[in-house]
């Protein structure tokens, strides 16, 4: 018995352009059927089907800005994360209970209303018809604005997932074109672009400091910048009701990335923003100086302290609740006795020494976070130790009650907080 031949290049490039034509006809058969409930489909002739299909929308085209300052591999993985998101995230379909994806919207769906609006009564036989049951794609601005949030909430989250103060950051064009053929087509296009926070000079201590204005990743082009209003922070003075742009210092970034070092960079971008855009409230260090409160889960981690210099709110470093100068880090060092360099040097100033420790079976240890305000410590323990990688030193807080108990004027006080506690 003879072989069957393998088909050549040519054969297998016919081959698979009649399975695109058939899975895109198949998609766009359930589509028109499941909008209008009817089995309309089976209406539009065969001949007229082959030019719908020659006439079609093409999926998003993803195009690259001519001045990106992101790398050719980086682009790569970009463009991978865009396509995935095309595939999987899906949007209602019209009024019915049933989903398409991104990708069927810009190919199929763009195609059957680009179609349904060229039909004439005098195409085909049941033309007429046809065109009567395909009045359900009118509603077409409804199934756009869903596909343009969601596209658009997926995008932004890629770009907060890249997001980095030192490097140039992401950010989208959307574009919609319509080409007149035989058959309208619609033609949806998004491009690549980047962005970078602004730099600029202040004087901080007698010294000019670089300072990076803060914005994060919006929708598409926008950016959104950070600006607030002295008042808003219970700041009274000649420009009280004047919005002030922010600005951070590399050094502030930094510190946050060592003391909240459960996050990455992605965590922290997110906190950071709800920080200053939802959570804003202002107190004194104990030195008077002004800081912002630092929030996780609505739990207070820490503190940004800053200043007003040149018309500008510029937040100068991070501060973990522990640390000396923060009201939370003065009281802890009173109740236990530990100095600034014994808390350094149990890494009690960082949040993973803490969900990763075993202070939940240690009581003693509690009454004094307790009594020392740092009761939110103990909450975000109870909360992220569950999905804890271990990073930090579990052994940290051990050491920490032996060395209180090494300092004598602790033990009689903590006679007495046991006392109170009682």
């Amino acid at each position: 018995m003879a072989k069957k031949r393998k088909p050549n290049l040519h054969q297998q490039h016919k081959i698979e352009q009649a399975q695109r034509k058939n899975e895109f006809l198949e998609k766009a058969k359930w589509i028109i059927n499941t909008a209008t409930g009817k089995k309309v489909y089976e209406l539009i002739p065969k001949t007229t089907l082959d030019k719908f299909y020659d006439v079609r929308s093409f999926s998003l085209l993803i195009n690259t800005d001519e001045n990106i300052r992101i790398s050719i591999e980086s682009l790569k993985i970009i463009k991978k994360y865009i396509h995935n998101g095309l595939k999987n995230k899906k949007i209602k379909l019209l009024e019915t209970s049933e989903e398409i994806t991104l990708n069927d919207f810009f190919t199929v769906f763009l195609s059957i209303y680009s179609f349904s609006k060229t039909l004439e009564e005098d195409y085909f036989p049941a033309a007429k018809t046809l065109m009567a049951e395909l009045q359900v794609f009118d509603d077409f601005k409804k199934m756009f604005d869903r596909t343009y949030d969601t596209l658009s909430a997926y995008l932004k989250l890629i770009s907060e997932f890249c997001f980095d103060f030192h490097s140039p950051n992401l950010c989208f064009d959307f574009n919609t074109k319509l080409e007149t053929k035989k058959i309208m087509n619609i033609q949806c296009s998004i491009t690549i672009k980047t962005w970078v926070n602004e730099i600029a000079h202040v004087k901080i201590n007698k010294e000019f400091r670089p300072v990076f204005r803060v914005g994060f990743p919006s929708e598409f082009t926008n950016i959104r910048w950070v600006s607030i209003k002295p008042s808003d922070l219970n700041i009274q003075n000649t420009f009280a009701q004047i919005p002030h742009d922010v600005y951070i210092q590399s050094h502030a970034i930094k510190r946050m990335k060592e003391r909240l070092d459960y996050f990455d960079n992605y965590g922290l971008m997110l906190l950071l923003q709800s920080t200053l855009l939802l959570k804003l409230k202002m107190c004194y260090d104990i030195h008077k100086n002004m800081m912002i409160e630092f929030y996780i889960l609505d739990v207070k981690a820490g503190y940004l302290p800053f200043e007003i210099t040149d018309g500008k709110i510029v937040i100068k470093t991070f501060l973990f609740l522990t640390n000396g100068s923060t009201p939370e880090g003065a009281m802890l060092e009173k109740y236990t006795g530990l100095n600034r360099e014994e808390i350094k040097y149990l890494k009690i100033d960082k949040l993973s020494s803490f969900i990763n420790s075993d202070i939940s079976e240690n009581e003693e240890l509690q009454v004094f976070m307790k009594k020392a305000g740092c009761e939110c410590l103990l909450e975000l323990y109870k909360y992220y130790k569950k999905g804890s990688s271990g990073i930090g030193n579990s052994n940290s807080l051990n050491k920490m009650i032996e060395m209180m108990n090494k300092n004598k004027e602790y033990l009689k006080e903590y006679e007495m907080l046991v006392i109170e506690e009682g």
